[in-house]
């Protein structure tokens, strides 16, 4: 396994421990860390030195991971096996940066030429539909442990974001809809947790939002990313799946969300939640208005999620999913 995520190999980490499960069920992983460029050659040898006939070679990613991946693969006769964690093919991830294009179409060559492709929910499938044939694509969504019961009451006027801060997840968005919904609720609060490169722009849309005395930042913890409050707020222009809805829900919590990542799979608009369409800023401070105005619809809409979420495999069946793609290739 080629990871680009260092929890891979920080014995401890959830990363590590899902990777453990994958033993108990059978299955001998050796995981190798490519972070960074210069990395490549050296990990290029020890696949070359070490793969042999009949293996699978698996890469998190179909880019720079997956370029190892395929090489090493072909020249040892190995299976070649392709995850895609991200709505890569989504227009607005392209669009991004100059050179992405330029990566799609590289990936795309790859992810053809894949034995196997996995993808973490069935918006992602779909993107592939037109490059990888359909039975060789095995959805498999990363597994969400529930968070363990919060003592603290749930706080119906408190709305949150917890996760990085870049420009996919939308968040001067998210405090212009706020400030908009907050006009109506005296009450309401919003709390953003996390950091990220789009801080310095967070801020200013914070300062110009009018209720900078309503929004607070707060810094990343391992705790729940949930916390207290009563909606969580996702306003991304593009997700492969969404951990934080899929924790959201298992907690029972209003998810107000864009239609990106699991919405319309586990958070159906009017059912488990309120989903509007990435980018409308008006329809978003709609939602949060008609969550924060009618905590018993959200209560409805955040049970509906639980029970949703909670019919998703857990993490010993997910191990159990993955090492049977494994197997069949």
């Amino acid at each position: 396994m080629i990871s680009r995520d260092p929890d891979a190999v920080r014995p401890g980490s959830q990363t590590a421990k899902r990777i453990a499960g994958y033993a108990a069920m059978g299955a001998e992983v050796t995981v190798v860390l490519f972070a960074s460029l210069p990395r490549f050659l050296p990990v290029l040898w020890r696949g070359l030195t070490t793969v042999r006939r009949g293996w699978i070679v698996t890469a998190q990613d179909p880019f720079e991971s997956g370029k190892l991946a395929w090489i090493i693969a072909r020249l040892r006769g190995a299976k070649l096996e392709l995850q895609v964690h991200g709505d890569f093919f989504n227009p607005a991830w392209a669009a991004e940066a100059w050179h992405r294009p330029l990566r799609l179409a590289l990936a795309r060559f790859r992810l053809s030429n894949a034995d196997g492709v996995r993808a973490v929910s069935k918006r992602v499938a779909r993107s592939l539909q037109d490059i990888v044939p359909a039975d060789r694509i095995t959805i498999i969504p990363v597994a969400v442990q529930p968070a363990a019961p919060n003592a603290t009451p749930i706080d119906a006027s408190e709305v949150r974001y917890a996760g990085r801060f870049t420009s996919e997840k939308n968040l001067s968005m998210l405090i212009r809809a706020f400030a908009t919904a907050a006009s109506a609720h005296p009450a309401a609060r919003l709390v953003l947790v996390g950091d990220g490169p789009e801080m310095p722009r967070v801020r200013a849309a914070i300062k110009a939002s009018g209720v900078v005395d309503r929004i607070r930042i707060d810094p990343w913890t391992n705790g729940p990313a949930i916390g207290a409050a009563g909606i969580i707020a996702i306003p991304s222009l593009h997700e492969s799946w969404s951990r934080l809805a899929i924790e959201a829900a298992l907690a029972g919590r209003a998810i107000v969300m864009t239609d990106v990542g699991c919405a319309g799979e586990v958070i159906v608009d009017g059912e488990s939640g309120w989903v509007v369409s990435p980018g409308n800023e008006a329809a978003f401070a709609a939602a949060l208005t008609e969550a924060l105005s009618n905590p018993d619809e959200a209560r409805r809409r955040g049970e509906n999620a639980r029970r949703a979420a909670a019919a998703l495999p857990d993490a010993e069946e997910t191990a159990r999913r993955i090492v049977a793609a494994w197997e069949r290739l």
